[in-house]
């Protein structure tokens, strides 16, 4: 559907000649170094699941310092990985509170 695809004034028919999902892979599989064929492998051996909690994946996890893939995760576990700093300490002084003060 027309909708898909992004308006480009520049092309006959006034739209981008790739859908936005498409696009949206292929700029994801370039940023990692990857090709799309190789960004779907990557998803398709982790069962497009994250690797902390098993829920729907999304996120292509990298390591900020070194730009090295880490792993895919869903958005919940991207997000607690960025809150924390990426520190393991962090994470660690975190299991340690939550076990102190569990139930």
């Amino acid at each position: 559907p027309a909708d898909r695809f992004s308006v480009d004034g520049n092309r006959r028919g006034g739209r981008a000649s790739i859908c936005k999902p498409c696009l949206s892979e292929a700029s994801t599989a370039s940023r990692y170094r990857m090709t799309r064929e190789e960004l779907a492998a990557f998803k398709a051996e982790r069962g497009h699941r994250c690797e902390i909690c098993c829920e729907a994946g999304r996120y292509v996890d990298h390591d900020h310092a070194t730009g090295k893939v880490r792993g895919f995760l869903c958005a919940n576990c991207n997000s607690a990985i960025g809150k924390l700093r990426e520190d393991p300490l962090l994470f660690a002084a975190t299991l340690a509170y939550l076990e102190k003060n569990r139930g």
